[in-house]
């Protein structure tokens, strides 16, 4: 294959590209009507810019390029013939994407011809949904029920009670976020419910301390008031 020309072909936009086949490996064919298949594998790197304000429910659009230089259409062509089927490889990237859909595209000038795949991959969103969005709720729900439900004479002793719980809880899961999460200008929406759900559980303990203050003093106000018409 090292005898045969070979067009000068770019993976235009790659971080990085190499042959993995070396010069005994790589496999050419001459068949009778002129035709000449080589066959090189490349192992090539490529950036895909994400928007991670829906995070863990993002789905993001990735693009492979190739580009035939120096060569205009009359003389040469680059074409992709074929390429996986997105339904035939979907959930088979690894354990946190999965290959929604894929599309080819082309184009051609002077300067050369271009050909391009353009992916759809999706993000699983199950590990954050059990590790984070399930165990927050279900923490709301028994803090909330606790507070608003629960009897004890000591109201604000088991309010501060609860509200340490909820701060310990949500201060592991906001560690878990920030180790995990990828960091962008926006704050995705995993970070908005554990914010809110903070915000909405220190507005109900916050409630709970202000209602138990306003009924102590209107106790005693009442007894101040009885005492006054007794005398």
């Amino acid at each position: 294959s090292d005898s045969l020309w070979q067009p000068s072909i770019t993976a235009c936009g790659a971080i990085s590209r190499e042959t993995v086949d070396d010069g005994s490996t790589a496999t050419t064919k001459v068949y009778s009507n002129g035709t000449v298949s080589t066959r090189v594998n490349w192992a090539i790197t490529y950036s895909c810019e994400m928007v991670m304000s829906n995070f863990p429910f993002d789905f993001h659009t990735c693009t492979t390029c190739f580009m035939l230089n120096t060569l205009n259409p009359r003389e040469a062509i680059l074409r992709l013939t074929s390429f996986p089927d997105a339904t035939m490889a979907k959930n088979q990237i690894n354990n946190e994407w999965a290959l929604a859909d894929s599309s080819i595209g082309g184009d051609a000038g002077d300067d050369g011809s271009m050909v391009y795949l353009d992916s759809l991959i999706l993000r699983h969103p199950v590990f954050w949904v059990q590790l984070v969005i399930l165990p927050s709720f279900v923490i709301g729900v028994f803090i909330l029920t606790g507070l608003f439900l629960g009897e004890s004479t000591d109201v604000i002793g088991t309010t501060v009670n609860f509200g340490l719980a909820v701060m310990v809880s949500l201060s592991i899961i906001i560690g878990i976020l920030a180790d995990g999460l990828p960091k962008s200008s926006t704050l995705p929406i995993l970070g908005t419910f554990v914010l809110v759900q903070l915000f909405i559980i220190s507005g109900a303990v916050l409630f709970i301390v202000a209602r138990g203050q306003i009924e102590k003093a209107s106790i005693r106000l009442l007894q101040f008031a009885l005492k006054r018409k007794i005398e």
